[in-house]
This record gives structure tokens, sequence and C-alpha cells, in this order.
């Protein structure tokens, strides 16, 4: 991510940001699995 040939390139600041982003997305998976999980045992 830093540097190199990559095709996104974070600074250090936003290195907070890319943390919080990635946190909140598996969070969102996790939910969105529940969800599935749930309306499979509804029927």
């Amino acid at each position: 991510m830093i540097g190199g040939k990559h095709r996104y390139s974070l600074s250090p600041e936003e290195y907070i940001f890319a943390a919080l982003n990635i946190y909140l997305d598996v969070i969102n998976i996790f939910m969105s699995i529940l969800q599935i999980v749930g309306y499979a045992r509804e029927g």
C-alpha cells in the first residue's frame, strides 16, 4: 500500500481511516451472515 506500484496508496494519516473502514466492513459482513442464518431458520 505504501509506495511501490500499487493501485492504491495511503499516507500515514489515512491508515486510521483505512483500518476503520476494514473494521466496519467486517462488522457489516458479520451482520449480513446473521441475517441470512436468521432467514434460513425461519423457513
